[in-house]
């Protein structure tokens, strides 16, 4: 475990000190985790932050691979993840300085710690599909709102998965 977090630090930081033509993103907001099927049925509030690269493959079309950090509690209880978006997306000027966005793609999730060590409940790792839009302005201020659906069992013996809705801010240089 601690050397895929290492790996996984490794190359985030490979990814900042990256020389491509690229946008970064820092962005922070509140999500909600949710835990559902086979009658579970458990939400999280909590917070992420992180960092995105934005890419550009056309004028149009961008690959944005980002780094976040989640952290969600519930009843005085923790959980927190490693989130790693993959995304292609797509923008479109809409005049005087604002741009809509929307991307779309794989992730990987990696369960760090938590209260009680929930990945005794939990499974540690996910495989989810992430669909996000936006709005930028200005080139450097963002509105982000997204979806991310686990792929993998959250649960063993269960259908449970782990779905994450989000909202936040962004800033771009």
């Amino acid at each position: 475990m601690k050397k895929a977090i290492k790996i996984l630090f490794v190359a985030a930081a490979m990814l900042l000190g990256t020389q491509a033509f690229g946008q970064t993103t820092i962005t922070a907001g509140y999500q909600q985790t949710a835990y559902q099927g086979d009658g579970y049925s458990w939400n999280y509030n909590g917070f992420y932050a992180g960092v995105l690269k934005a890419f550009s493959i056309t004028d149009v079309l961008y690959f944005e691979p980002g780094i976040l950090f989640d952290m969600s509690f519930k009843d005085g209880d923790n959980i927190s993840y490693l989130r790693l978006p993959l995304h292609i997306g797509a923008g479109m000027a809409l005049g005087n300085g604002f741009d809509l966005f929307a991307n779309a793609g794989p992730g990987i999730s990696v369960g760090l710690f938590g209260t009680d060590n929930p990945f005794d409940v939990y499974n540690r790792f996910d495989v989810n599909l992430g669909l996000e839009a936006g709005l930028r302005i200005n080139s450097k201020y963002e509105f982000r709102f997204g979806y991310d659906w686990g792929l993998l069992k959250a649960i063993d013996d269960s259908s449970a998965h782990k779905n994450i809705i989000h909202v936040g801010l962004a800033y771009c240089f």
